[in-house]
């Protein structure tokens, strides 16, 4: 693909997280009234939850900080999906989505200093180990995110040993 087509692809996806996750953080301020919405049973409610903080409210209260590492770490990920040059389309397009979580709480922190959550997925906290939590669609962007660059990092850094390691073997050869 070429480059300014996958930079629009990026762009693109990066945007429509942020305001699929804005719009779904308003209708739940505008509709949820402090009730719990059963969406699928057993899977999905919809509870509104304002957390001052990051994960799982860790370091609450501190906005200008959080803040400070969204706008820094929001960089970096700009910089990994668009002007590196060692990841393949598709860990680019899994940073996008990474970097439209990342904006989509940021807008909330900056704004207010309180990010709307009002995702709760209550068979997760009868796994043991995981907390119970309400999240929003930024946060799950981050994770889908994060966990398909991971398993794509994995793959293409595969392909790109073998590829390293055939050119080395063709080298050898040749003296």
């Amino acid at each position: 693909m070429k480059r300014s087509k996958l930079n629009a692809v990026l762009t693109a996806t990066a945007a429509a997280v942020v305001i699929v996750d804005q719009l779904v953080k308003y209708l739940a301020r505008e509709h949820l009234d402090g009730g719990v919405l059963t969406l699928i049973p057993g899977f999905l409610q919809a509870q509104l939850h304002m957390n001052n903080g990051a994960s799982l409210g860790i370091l609450g209260g501190a906005r200008w900080l959080l803040v400070a590492v969204s706008v820094v770490m929001s960089l970096v990920v700009i910089w990994a999906a668009f002007f590196a040059k060692n990841f393949s389309a598709r860990e680019r397009v899994c940073l996008s989505f990474v970097l439209g979580g990342a904006v989509g709480n940021l807008v909330d922190r900056a704004a207010s200093g309180l990010v709307t959550d009002m995702l709760y997925f209550p068979w997760i906290s009868k796994i043991p180990l995981l907390p119970d939590f309400v999240c929003n669609v930024a946060d799950i962007a981050i994770v889908f995110g994060v966990a398909a660059f991971l398993i794509f990092f994995i793959i293409e850094d595969r392909k790109r040993t073998a590829a390293k390691k055939a050119t080395e073997a063709k080298d050898a050869g040749a003296d």
